[in-house]
């Protein structure tokens, strides 16, 4: 689910829920818990979530998201589920 369009100049209105893509599996996710959200240089680019400093997983580089790390917006990522691998995630400016 994603809202605050692609085109959107307000950051501050970006939501977005997502699965965790490459979870890393020395790593448990905790229902509630926060990661940061942030960009990598390509190519290509992505997005990682690291937990305690460290990458645990990434998103899908939607533009908008990318766009707003890169104007140095801070995001987080809360962890709604963690079923085995499948780990889905509410991303949302910090507050």
């Amino acid at each position: 689910m994603f809202t605050g369009g692609p085109e959107s100049d307000d950051c501050s209105a970006l939501r977005l829920s997502d699965s965790v893509a490459s979870p890393d599996p020395s790593y448990t996710f905790v229902v509630g818990v926060f990661l940061d959200v942030v960009v990598n240089a390509g190519p290509p680019v992505t997005v990682s979530l690291l937990g305690g400093g460290m990458r645990v997983g990434s998103l899908h580089p939607l533009p908008a998201l990318v766009r707003c790390l890169n104007q140095g917006v801070l995001f987080r990522a809360e962890v709604l589920s963690a079923i085995g691998g499948d780990i889905r995630v509410r991303v949302e400016p910090v507050p």
